[in-house]
């Protein structure tokens, strides 16, 4: 039997994102896009003589999460994650939570979870306003997020 048979190939436009359904229901909603960060082990150098040889690192590097989404007329998703940022600033208790991506099938059922773990907005994009614009674009803003580390469910 061939690994391709009765096997579809993951498509990147079946995905879910939920953050926070109460701090963060509108990013969830509009997300556009998400990015399953880079992971690394950074190796350790090994001198012996003259020759270097190599080990793997003792901890997992994880690249920070990206997230893409529309903003709404009203910019309530934008002011959901500027006040998360915003909380995080003050220190106001633990503004931490938990991130899963759902991949979906090409019959858009749950075939993959991943769990983010203990993520905290760093960045929010500028909104650039120009009445010059001939054209309708609608903002998308992006978000990055850092965690502790991901996990397949």
């Amino acid at each position: 039997m061939a690994i391709t048979d009765n096997k579809n190939f993951l498509s990147p436009i079946g995905f879910n994102l939920t953050i926070d359904r109460e701090k963060l229901a509108n990013v969830d909603y509009f997300c556009i896009s998400a990015s399953l960060p880079d992971i690394s082990v950074p190796e350790i150098a090994t001198p012996f003589r003259t020759d270097y040889g190599y080990a793997p690192g003792e901890k997992l590097e994880y690249a920070p999460l990206t997230v893409s989404f529309l903003v709404d007329e009203d910019m309530v998703n934008y002011k959901e994650m500027y006040n998360w940022m915003k909380e995080n600033a003050k220190e106001i208790g633990d503004s931490t939570v938990d991130a899963t991506l759902a991949i979906l099938s090409s019959h858009s059922n749950v075939v993959q979870e991943i769990k983010f773990v203990d993520c905290f907005p760093t960045s929010l994009t500028a909104l650039d306003f120009n009445a010059q614009n001939t054209d309708i674009e609608y903002f998308t803003a992006q978000a990055t997020l850092r965690y502790n580390y991901y996990e397949f469910l």
